[in-house]
């Protein structure tokens, strides 16, 4: 399930590629596992640049 936002949405948070809530942070565990906070969805570590941005 893809996550979808709005052009209005405020946060400046990207969503979670499972849920669509807001991730204030990924934490890795590896090249292949991570965990996005505070939803506890497993993401992909590649979700993310390394400045924080969501990729597009």
């Amino acid at each position: 399930m893809g996550a979808e936002r709005s052009d209005g949405d405020s946060t400046a948070y990207p969503p979670c590629s499972e849920c669509g809530r807001s991730v204030a942070a990924v934490t890795v565990f590896g090249p292949m596992a991570a965990i996005a906070s505070p939803c506890g969805c497993a993401v992909s570590p590649t979700m993310f640049d390394g400045a924080g941005r969501e990729r597009e």
